[in-house]
Parts: structure tokens; sequence; C-alpha cells
């Protein structure tokens, strides 16, 4: 699968507005070396959340997903396959929204075999 256009632009924009580079250097300039490993952390904390949620947006309307989910379902006897939202919790806690595929496993008896 290419890099998709929208995430590699979100990269580039979120990395510039995450890392202020000018903040860090004064906050070092200034002696305040904790504040400075403060405010790198979140930042990048905040650009992890942001790369996550791009790629899992990117990667859950693809058709590559879909074709995988399905081969998944088949191989698992689950049938009629919905898109609907759900949310996943990302590594550092916070929750992103993203389509996924839910199905429903027919049961033995209604494939005519008596369990």
């Amino acid at each position: 699968m290419n890099n998709s256009p929208y995430v590699v632009k979100i990269l580039k924009s979120k990395i510039e507005d995450h890392l202020n580079a000018k903040k860090l250097e004064d906050l070092i300039l200034e002696g305040r070396f904790y504040d400075f490993e403060k405010q790198l952390f979140e930042s990048l904390m905040e650009l992890y959340d942001t790369v996550c949620s791009a790629f899992l947006a990117f990667i859950s309307e693809s058709e590559c997903f879909e074709q995988q989910q399905r081969k998944l379902a088949e191989s698992m006897n689950l049938k009629k396959l919905k898109k609907r939202l759900t949310k996943i919790q990302l590594r550092t806690g916070t929750k992103v929204e993203v389509n996924s595929f839910y199905a429903k496993k027919v049961r033995e008896t209604m494939r005519g075999i008596d369990i």
C-alpha cells in the first residue's frame, strides 16, 4: 500500500505544529530543562496520537483493509459484514473513533445442523 498523500500531509504539518522548536530552544536557553523535557514529551505524545489517528483513519477506509477483513470473516464463518464506528484506545490513553467491520456468526442450527 502506498503512502497516502493525506497521511504525509498530516505528518508534515503536525510535526511543525507539535514541535515548536523556538519555544523548546528558549526553555533550554533560560535554563528550564525540566520544562523543556515536559513540553517535548507532551508534544511528542500529541504527535503520536495525531499520527496514529491519521493512519487508522486511512487504513480503515482502504480497500485492502476491507479485503483482509472479509477474508478473516470467511475463515471464521462470519457473514454480513457491516461497517460501524468503534473506539480504539491508543497506548497514550487517547480514544480514537474509526470505522471497522462487525459481523454475526451464523448459529449451527440455522445452517441445518443441530448442535
